[in-house]
């Protein structure tokens, strides 16, 4: 798995291939010949950290950023899984077990949160956890906990991948990834976010 602060693909993909240019500031893909699967994203918000009505108003805009961009991200494996495998072995049910994870920092905060398919055909965002960032000298118990939170997210984060390797063994071919190919399967389309006067 690499993480960069690159371009999303799905992103780019969608409407059509006409979508909007997407940069997380973590972004972490798990590469599969010439498919990239958006496994992880997240947003870094810098401050000002005080509680301020535009404070929350940039929190709330991370948070609107990363769903669409999760929604992309699985909109778009969904078509190139439905391009690649072939009706006998395609498994939709492997497909909905991939979750995507999703971190927010904020202050001295770090949000953590799972995306997953359960309630097809809606998406499931939850919160895991909200953790303190120690920044004072001395707090062992801080720095505990944020390892452990952090280790339980990497232990979720595993099975997904697992999932992503089982589904890489069912591609017919290894061909490349063809944005102008049509199949049955078709997104709905994702509006811009109009801005904000």
């Amino acid at each position: 798995m690499s993480m960069d602060t690159i371009t999303s693909k799905a992103s780019q993909r969608r409407n059509g291939s006409k979508g909007p240019i997407k940069k997380n500031d973590i972004f972490g893909v798990h590469k599969n010949n010439s498919y990239e699967w958006e496994v992880l994203l997240g947003e870094v918000f810098n401050g000002p950290f005080i509680n301020t009505t535009q404070t929350q108003s940039h929190i709330s805009d991370d948070y609107d950023k990363l769903g669409k961009c999760v929604k992309y991200a699985l909109d778009d494996a969904l078509n190139y899984f439905n391009l690649n495998c072939s009706i006998k072995t395609r498994n939709l049910k492997t497909f909905k077990e991939i979750n995507t994870f999703l971190i927010h920092a904020h202050g001295i905060f770090l949000e953590l949160f799972i995306l997953n398919q359960e309630f097809e055909p809606f998406y499931r965002l939850r919160k895991l956890c909200k953790i303190s960032i120690p920044c004072k000298q001395g707090i062992i118990g801080g720095i505990i906990d944020l390892v452990q939170n952090l280790q339980t997210f990497r232990d979720m984060l595993i099975p997904s991948l697992n999932k992503i390797k089982e589904i890489n063994h069912l591609f017919k071919t290894k061909q490349q990834y063809d944005d102008n190919k049509k199949n049955d399967y078709i997104r709905i389309p994702t509006l811009n976010t109009p801005l904000k006067q």
